[in-house]
């Protein structure tokens, strides 16, 4: 009987831990379950469509001029007026600013004087051997060069004097805006060079771009060109290649490129400044009725394109073949129809098969 008993209270304790093991193990499921759940990365997709698209090239830039100048005394000195304000508009020829000119007007003098003093002694050397040409000694001659150098020479510092009085008043070379005024005011003591009147002719403001060395070939003079500048964010301009660049430059990043100048359009209410940044979308050819997916879905892979779309809830990678582009769109020539869903902004960590939920 105590045996039969022992195996009996055996049993049951056996029978107790598989069901503890039982529950375990379901709990575990139910983990796993969750944790798997939040692995599932949220996605956004968009739908493969057809339409227009409008093939271009795009490239950054921002607006300069054709005619804008920094405009500084030739020499130093004190200046004693100052005619404009930053802002101002002047006409060509207009007075900006001036130095004392005592002192100019008193060297120019005194140069005008000392020409005419070897002025006159030339004359005087030259007369002395006139009609003498075939007979003049060597020291008649010695005499004549002499005074006729110190001539020349007095001239030269006479020209000079006359600039100097000259180019005392800096005057506008074209008509435009004064962007910079410095000094402002008349009284202050200016060394060579550090005085700057700045202008700029707003009339022959343009918009300027670097295009790539491939893609310069592709667009020409008068071209189409979509305009989009910062400072108007609601607004796109419509206008036309104005010149392309014959000479390289190199870009920030150490490529080839060609500045390529943007007529701006004349538009009532609508001020452009010097150094406004902003877009420009040089049109190539327009396609009706193509395949189009937004270009951020494209990720490469060696030289072919893929992207990632989404099948039973899981990724799946395929290969495309694209044609043209626009700024924010691309053509598809084959590895994908029209309806598919497919993923918006490819992550580089994705793998095929992941499962994946939409957002």
């Amino acid at each position: 009987m105590e045996k039969s008993k022992i195996k009996k209270i055996n049993f049951s304790f056996l029978w107790s831990r598989k069901i503890v093991i039982a529950a375990i193990i379901i709990l575990l499921f139910v983990l796993w379950r969750s944790f798997a759940g939040k692995k599932e990365s949220p996605v956004d997709t968009v739908t493969v469509s057809k339409g227009e698209l409008v093939e271009s090239i795009s490239a950054s830039g921002k607006i300069d001029a054709e005619e804008k100048a920094d405009l500084t005394f030739q020499g130093g000195g004190r200046v004693s007026w100052v005619g404009v304000k930053e802002g101002d508009r002047v006409k060509k020829w207009q007075g900006i600013a001036s130095l004392d000119t005592v002192s100019l007007a008193v060297a120019y003098q005194q140069a005008l004087n000392t020409y005419k003093d070897k002025q006159a002694s030339a004359e005087k050397a030259e007369d002395d051997v006139k009609n003498h040409a075939s007979d003049e000694t060597y020291a008649q001659k010695a005499t004549r060069t002499t005074a006729q150098v110190a001539r020349d020479s007095a001239y030269d510092s006479l020209k000079a004097a006359e600039q100097a009085l000259k180019f005392a008043t800096i005057t506008a070379p074209f008509e435009g805006i004064i962007t910079k005024a410095s000094p402002a005011y008349a009284g202050v003591n200016v060394a060579l060079g550090s005085a700057v009147y700045s202008i700029v002719n707003p009339k022959t403001m343009y918009f300027e771009a670097e295009v790539n060395e491939i893609d310069v070939m592709k667009i020409k003079e008068g071209q189409k060109v979509t305009l989009s500048i910062d400072a108007y964010p609601e607004k796109v301009f419509d206008t036309n290649i104005k010149l392309i660049g014959f000479s390289s430059v190199t870009t920030s990043t150490g490529g080839t490129a060609y500045k390529v100048k943007i007529s701006l359009p004349r538009e009532t209410g609508i001020a452009f400044r010097l150094g406004m940044k902003g877009d420009a979308e040089f049109i190539l050819e327009t396609k009706n009725d193509v395949l189009l997916i937004p270009s951020s879905c494209i990720f490469e892979d060696g030289d072919k394109n893929f992207v990632w779309f989404i099948q039973g809830g899981r990724l799946k990678r395929i290969q495309v073949e694209v044609g043209g582009s626009s700024i924010d769109q691309t053509e598809i020539k084959s590895g994908l129809i029209e309806g598919q869903k497919i993923v918006s902004y490819p992550k580089t960590n994705f793998k095929e098969g992941q499962k994946i939920k939409t957002s």
